[in-house]
């Protein structure tokens, strides 16, 4: 599937099961092990971008099965577990919605584990961006919930957010 952009506003956008998601009000950071997943609730988890506003890019893959590694070439990257009755998509701010990227849950209804991958964070960090500077692959597989889980910190951004 394409790379779609999906607008960024209060460094996040959201992985959001059953239009579980409201644009009124930012996600509140809290404290945890993941540098790029917070306020993990059981059908919504915000990406922590590192730009403060504009697009980023977006690549899904909806898969019947985890995948088996994690690519090297990710900076940063978090799992959480969703639970979802209808639908699994992506949602940016400001009516960007990631429909256009199709849905995450290839298995139908059930509990998903959500892998978010994410290079680039670095480069604008807290800056407003006209074009993408940000990369992210969002992988959904079918799986039992688990705690949500920090897999790899490898950017300046995700360093800091770790140490507080």
């Amino acid at each position: 599937m394409g790379d779609v952009n999906i607008y960024v506003d209060f460094h996040q956008f959201t992985v959001v099961a059953d239009d579980a998601w409201s644009d009124e009000v930012p996600l509140q950071p809290s404290p945890g092990p993941l540098a790029l997943l917070f306020e993990p609730r059981t059908t919504r988890a915000a990406v922590l971008t590192g730009i403060a506003t504009g697009p980023v890019k977006v690549t899904v893959a909806a898969l019947t099965s985890p995948p088996i590694a994690v690519d090297d070439t990710w900076e940063d990257v978090a799992e959480v577990s969703l639970e979802v009755a209808n639908s699994l998509e992506v949602s940016g701010w400001g009516g960007t919605e990631g429909a256009a990227l199709g849905r995450l849950n290839a298995a139908g209804p059930g509990s998903y584990r959500v892998r978010v991958h994410a290079n680039g964070r670095d480069r604008s960090s807290d800056l407003a961006v006209g074009e993408p500077v940000e990369q992210y692959l969002i992988v959904a597989w079918p799986a039992p919930a688990e705690p949500p889980r920090s897999l790899r910190s490898r950017s300046t951004k995700a360093l800091e957010e770790l140490s507080g």
